[in-house]
């Protein structure tokens, strides 16, 4: 894809971002559930969205213009899981992926989510 220059390299945008996306456990004041594990940005036009996938296998889309949360998705419930260990399921590993196609008509995202008792894509 084309490389797009956003706000983002101004400060104030940065900050608003950080404090906002980012919780404070993120930044080294203990652990949160909250707490994004792997964070993905995209512009559309002139508005800049962040991806983060957090913790608590939830998918957060932020605005960050107005630097808030306006989407929130359970991933968990898109999880094939099985009945003995659903109670226990914790998470080891998340990572979060984003395909773009030059032309910007198509925007693709992958989830991968490893578990105490598996991984999936």
């Amino acid at each position: 894809g084309l490389p797009v220059r956003t706000e983002l390299r101004q400060f104030s945008v940065i900050n608003k971002l950080w404090a906002s996306v980012v919780p404070s456990a993120f930044r080294g004041a203990g652990p949160a559930e909250d707490c994004p594990m792997s964070i993905v940005m995209h512009s559309f036009g002139g508005n800049t969205v962040v991806l983060a996938l957090c913790r608590d296998i939830h998918l957060r889309l932020w605005a960050a213009e107005p630097a808030e949360c306006i989407m929130t998705c359970d991933l968990e419930e898109y999880l094939v899981q099985d009945t003995e260990s659903e109670s226990s399921l914790t998470c080891v590993n998340l990572c979060l992926r984003k395909a773009a196609e030059s032309t910007g008509t198509s925007l693709r995202f992958a989830v991968y989510i490893e578990t105490n008792v598996g991984s999936q894509v």
